[in-house]
C-alpha cells in the first residue's frame, strides 16, 4: 500500500503478526480424507482461534488512510465486516455476500484526484462464489476502481462502491482466514462419494452447523450437473450441536422416511463431511429418534462405521503399480501378467488398467501413427483404433470404458467389446462439438477422476498447453459429454502429463516458464500454489499417482522413480500406471 501514516503501518504490522502467530500450527491445503485415522495435531477443537481485529477509522485520517483501512479490515475477520463498514459513509449499502475477490497482493492505493476519488488497483487471481466454491481467474488483467470520498462529521469516509463489489482480500489474507472443507455428494450411480470443496472462515464452533447446512443446500453450481444429493426435502435440518466432549449430534427431520439404501447414502454424506473436522464422533438421529440403519444402532458414532465402499479414491487393497518393459506389461515388484500383453508382442508405449485389475488398454507406435489395443489383461488384445496420435488411455469406472484423445482433437471412448464412440465436447459453455475447434489448440493429455464425474486435461498449442478441469456427464441424447471447462493453474504453462493423486489433488509434469520440465502437485480446483516435487534425475516423460500410493515418474533413459520424502529409483522401464 502507498501513503500510509504511522497508525496505519502499526495496525497492518499488528494484524499480520497476530495472523502469523494464530496460524502457526494450522495445516495447509491437503486432500481432506474422511473415515481414516486423522493426526492428533490440527484437530478442530485444538486449533487456535484466528479471529482478531483491526483498527477502526482514526481521527483525522486522510482519504488514502481511510481507503487503506477499509481494505485491511476486510482481511481480518469476514463475518459481517462490522469494522470495515465503519470506513463507509452511513448511507452506503455494501453487499459483502456477493462474492470474495482474491487478489495477488494487497491493493495498491493511489493519491486522491481533484474530485476526491481514490484510485485502488488490484490483480484478481480467483473468485470465491456465493456458495463458497473457488474459481481461479487465470490471466485476469489488473482492475482499477476510483472510490469517491466524502466528509462525514469532519472525517473522510468512502462515499460509494463499484457495482457488484463484494469483498476483496489478498491471497495471503485469504489463506490466513479461510480453510478448505469437502462436502460429499454422490456420483450418478450412487456408488461413489464425490468431494465438492468449499472455503469457509475457520470458526470451530460454527463449522459443524455450517457444513451440515451446506450439504442440505446442495452441490456447487459447477458440480451440480454431475452429482446427486440425498439430503434434500423431505429431509431437513432440525439441529446440530457440537458438545464440550467434541461429539457432534445432528438431528434431521424425515431421514427415517427414506428407504434403506438412500438413507445409508445420506448418512455416509454426513459422515464423510463431518469427519474431516477431527471431532470425537458424529451421532445422527431422525426426528429425535435413532436412524434405522445397522451402522447407527446402539447410539453408535458414524465415524466408527465403515463407508469405505463409497470412497471416491477406492481401489483394491495392496494394488500394484504397472509399467512397461520392452513394450510388454509388467508389475512393479511382481510377476509379469501371463497373457500376450506381458510378452511385448504389441510394442506398447502407454497403458491404463481398470480398477478391478481385469481390463487393459494401451497404445503402440506404428510407422504411420499409433494404435489402441484393449481387452482382458490376461488374454489377446484387439486393435480398436488407429490414428496419427493417441493420448494415454484413461479408465472410466462408471461406464467400464477406456477414453483416449484422437489426433489431439476428438475424445473417444472404447467399450469392452472394442466399440468406439465420440465424446461430446462443450468448451465454451454454449455449443456442443465433436472435436476441439482449430483456434483452441489440441488436447495433449486427459485423465478421468476415479469417481467418474470429472476430467483433468491439457489444452492449447503444443509447448504451451495449460491445465483444465471439466465435468463428465451426458448430453441431452444421453451420450457422454465433457463440459464446464475451468483453468486450474496460472503458474504451469507447459503441461505434458497428469494423474489424479486423490479425488481433489493432481500430480502433473509441466514447466513453470522457460526451462526443464518437473513434477508438481496441486489442488484440482487451483486454490493453492503448486508444490514442486524436486529432485528428478532427468527429463520426466509420464506420471502415475493414486491415493496412499507413491507418485511414479518415468524418466528419459528408461528408469522409473517413486516419490516418498524424495525421489528414489523403482525399476528399469517406462509408462507407469496405477489402476483406475
Amino acid at each position: 500500500m502507498r501513503a500510509k501514516s504511522g497508525w496505519m503501518l502499526v495496525a497492518l504490522a499488528a494484524a499480520l503478526a497476530l495472523a502469523a502467530n494464530g496460524c502457526a500450527s494450522l495445516p495447509g491445503h491437503s486432500a481432506a480424507k474422511a473415515l481414516r485415522k486423522l493426526p492428533q495435531e490440527g484437530r478442530v477443537a485444538d486449533l487456535p482461534d484466528i479471529r482478531f481485529d483491526s483498527a477502526g477509522p482514526q481521527p483525522g485520517g486522510t482519504e488514502t488512510e481511510t481507503v487503506a483501512g477499509f481494505f485491511l479490515a476486510q482481511e481480518v475477520w469476514p463475518r459481517g465486516h462490522a469494522r470495515a463498514r465503519q470506513f463507509l459513509a452511513p448511507d452506503i449499502t455494501w453487499r459483502d455476500d456477493l462474492q470474495v475477490l482474491v487478489t495477488a497482493k494487497a491493493p495498491t492505493i493511489g493519491t486522491p484526484d481533484a474530485a476526491h476519488r481514490v484510485p485502488v488497483t488490484v490483480r484478481p487471481v480467483a473468485r470465491l462464489n456465493t456458495d463458497a466454491s473457488y474459481t481461479p481467474l487465470v490471466g485476469s488483467a489488473p482492475v482499477t476502481w476510483k472510490l469517491p470520498m466524502r466528509m462525514v462529521n469532519g472525517e473522510w469516509r468512502i462515499g460509494g462502491l463499484p457495482p457488484g463489489f463484494g469483498v476483496v482480500v489478498s491471497r495471503a489474507g485469504f489463506e490466513r482466514v479461510y480453510r478448505a472443507y469437502s462436502l460429499y455428494f454422490l456420483d450418478p450411480s450412487g456408488q461413489r462419494l464425490v468431494p465438492d470443496v468449499r472455503y469457509l472462515p475457520y470458526d470451530p464452533a460454527a463449522l459443524p452447523s455450517e457444513l451440515t447446512q451446506a450439504l442440505l443446500t446442495g452441490p456447487s453450481d459447477w458440480l451440480a450437473p454431475v452429482v446427486s444429493n440425498l439430503l434434500t426435502p423431505p429431509v431437513t435440518l432440525a439441529n446440530v450441536v457440537l458438545g464440550p466432549d467434541r461429539l457432534v449430534r445432528v438431528d434431521l427431520s424425515g431421514l427415517n422416511g427414506l428407504s434403506r439404501r438412500p438413507r445409508r447414502l445420506a448418512v455416509a454424506q454426513l459422515a464423510w463431511t463431518l469427519s474431516q473436522l477431527g471431532v470425537i464422533g458424529v451421532r445422527i438421529s431422525s426426528d429425535g429418534k435413532p436412524v434405522d440403519l445397522p451402522e447407527t444402532q446402539d447410539n453408535r458414532s458414524v465415524l466408527d462405521t465403515d463407508f469405505s465402499d463409497l470412497d471416491p479414491d477406492t481401489v483394491p487393497n495392496h494394488v500394484p503399480a504397472y509399467y512397461l518393459r520392452a513394450g510388454g506389461l509388467a508389475v512393479l515388484g511382481g510377476r509379469r501378467p501371463s497373457g500376450p500383453a506381458g510378452s511385448g508382442q504389441y510394442g506398447l508405449d502407454s497403458i491404463a488398467i481398470s480398477s478391478d485389475l481385469q481390463e487393459l488398454a494401451g497404445t503402440s507406435l506404428t510407422p504411420t501413427g499409433q494404435m489402441l489395443y484393449a481387452g482382458s489383461i490376461n488374454r489377446p488384445l484387439r486393435m480398436v483404433l488407429h490414428a496419427r496420435t493417441l493420448s494415454r488411455p484413461s479408465w472410466d469406472r462408471a461406464t467400464t470404458t477406456f477414453w483416449t484423445v484422437v489426433d489431439g482433437r476428438t475424445v473417444v471412448r472404447v467399450d469392452p467389446n472394442g466399440r468406439a464412440g465420440t465424446v461430446t465436447l462443450n468448451l465454451d459453455g454454449r455449443h456442443d462439438v465433436t472435436a476441439v475447434p482449430a483456434g483452441r489448440g489440441t488436447v495433449g493429455a486427459l485423465q478421468l477422476s476415479r469417481d467418474g464425474t470429472r476430467a483433468a486435461l491439457t489444452l492449447g498449442p503444443p509447448g504451451w498447453q495449460r491445465l483444465y478441469l471439466a465435468r463428465v456427464g451426458t448430453d441431452p441424447a444421453g451420450q457422454p459429454r465433457i463440459s464446464g471447462l475451468l483453468p486450474v493453474s496460472s503458474t504451469l504453462t507447459d503441461v505434458r502429463d497428469l494423474a489424479w493423486e486423490s479425488a481433489d489433488v493432481l500430480d502433473v509434469l509441466a514447466g513453470a516458464g522457460p526451462g526443464a520440465l518437473a513434477a508438481w502437485r496441486l489442488p484440482a480446483d487451483g486454490s493453492d500454489d503448486v508444490e514442486l516435487l524436486a529432485g528428478l534425475p532427468g527429463p520426466p516423460l509420464s506420471i502415475a499417482a493414486g491415493y496412499s500410493m507413491q507418485p511414479l515418474v518415468s524418466v528419459a533413459g528408461g528408469t522409473i522413480w517413486q516419490h516418498g520424502s524424495d525421489w528414489t529409483i523403482a525399476t528399469q522401464g517406462s509408462a507407469p500406471a496405477y489402476p483406475g
